[in-house]
């Protein structure tokens, strides 16, 4: 698993010997010829800037005061610097105060580092911990981006009331979620690239073709973001960011071979792990487990996730769950009529599993309490401890449901009809190896 080689390290005159085993010791990754000033700068930014951690308790005993203090008074920003606010987007403005934070904090330090350490030449030993790092960091987080394409997890199916919502009404990122969900074999195809790319960094000697893989696949994944205003643009810059960290002691080479077309040697690398033979069996075991414990554990969250939603799937399709789209919506005897910003007139009520989900207008959602027994809708209010009202439903025929009672002191009558997926072209239309009359409407 360690990137260091493990040979004996010779001693040098002048030196104090080491009271450790040599084969303890750990040696220097493979010489070369000393680095720039602007590299030894540039990488310890780099390096500084990656390993600053963000988990749970530093983000809120480090991180959240600071993009408190800083949000305030350097950016003078009056709204609330919140890195766990309830819309769960990691591209509000605390977080691009958390970024600013961050390379603030990583250029200090790595000016400070500078400054105090004049006599290093290189950094090859701290380069090789870092890619050690970098890799298993990154090939963890594309594994699993992978592995939830690949069981169609991430992208779920085209449900009704995607179906029946209005082209114009999309927002650009349910654009791109409803384009992703349509298709399986794309899901395939993206999920392999990325856990394809995982699997690669996994290893020492296929690390490098990892990364330019990687590098690819994440420069897709970051367009599409910014192109479709995903929630997760600085995250998959991060990503990029360490997929280019991996790649770039390569890039030289790629250059001569890719693009000047001219001969070029491979990288000189550390020799694997030397020393006893019960310490390279542990290590080996231990990149096992490691490994074995990623792929497992995020291929059973995956697995558990799909199962969920193909639970959820295949109830919708009974009758006691389905999707029903308002008709006519009358309120105090007077139809309403459809408005797309109005958040009290219903569009929709969906049945699943576990109670239902209406859809206004507005396309807020909220959840509502089914009885089946007593075939009534009860609607509770925003907090869920009080009741609005209860609607009684009643169906017609197989096609069609009527919903009447009070809801907030007002009488309303619901007429909705059923929505079958089928009838859409664009889940009957399906794929053609041969078209004789093709269709792009």
């Amino acid at each position: 698993m360690s990137e260091i080689s493990a040979s004996p390290v010779p001693a040098v005159s002048g030196e104090r010997r080491s009271r450790w085993p040599t084969w303890l010791a750990a040696p220097p990754a493979p010489g070369g010829p000393p680095w720039s000033r602007a590299l030894l700068i540039a990488f310890r930014f780099v390096v500084l800037y990656l390993f600053l951690p963000e988990d749970f308790g530093l983000e809120r005993s480090f991180w959240q005061p600071m993009v408190s203090w800083v949000g305030g008074h350097v950016f003078q920003l009056s709204r609330p610097m919140d890195l766990f606010s309830e819309a769960g987007t990691g591209d509000d403005t605390a977080h691009f105060v958390l970024l600013f934070c961050k390379v603030a904090l990583a250029a200090a330090a790595a000016l400070a580092w500078t400054l105090l350490d004049r006599r290093s030449r290189d950094h090859r030993r701290l380069h090789a911990g870092a890619r050690l790092y970098v890799r298993y960091t990154l090939g963890m987080a594309l594994f699993g981006y992978g592995m939830f394409k690949l069981i169609k997890g991430q992208f779920m199916y085209l449900h009704e009331t995607k179906l029946e919502e209005p082209y114009g009404d999309l927002s650009p990122m349910g654009l791109l979620w409803a384009f992703m969900g349509y298709s399986t074999p794309y899901n395939v195809f993206a999920g392999a690239a990325e856990a394809g790319a995982a699997v690669l960094l996994f290893f020492r000697r296929t690390t490098p073709l990892g990364a330019l893989l990687a590098v690819a696949v994440m420069t897709n994944v970051v367009m599409i973001n910014f192109s479709y205003d995903v929630i997760v643009k600085l995250y998959s810059l991060n990503l990029l960011l360490m997929a280019v960290f991996l790649l770039a002691p390569d890039l030289r080479r790629l250059a001569d071979l890719l693009v000047l077309q001219r001969p070029t040697a491979p990288r000189r690398a550390a020799p694997p792990p030397q020393g006893p033979r019960w310490r390279r069996i542990g290590l080996l075991a231990l990149k096992t487990v490691v490994i074995g414990y990623i792929v497992i554990s995020i291929t059973k969250s995956s697995l558990d996730r799909w199962l969920e939603w193909d639970r959820i799937r295949s109830t919708a399709e009974t009758s006691y769950a389905r999707t029903y789209q308002v008709d006519d919506f009358v309120r105090n005897g007077r139809p309403v009529p459809p408005s797309p910003h109005d958040a009290s007139r219903w569009h929709s009520l969906a049945f699943r599993p576990a109670g239902a989900v209406v859809t206004a207008m507005d396309r807020r959602t909220y959840a509502v309490d089914y009885d089946a027994a007593r075939q009534t809708l009860a609607v509770p209010s925003g907090d869920r401890r009080t009741s609005l009202g209860v609607l009684a439903c009643s169906r017609p025929d197989a096609e069609h449901l009527v919903l009447t009672g009070k809801l907030a002191n007002d009488s309303l009558i619901v007429t909705l009809h059923s929505l079958d997926p089928k009838r859409f072209f664009l889940v009957s239309r399906g794929f053609h190896w041969i078209d004789e009359a093709p269709e792009d409407r």
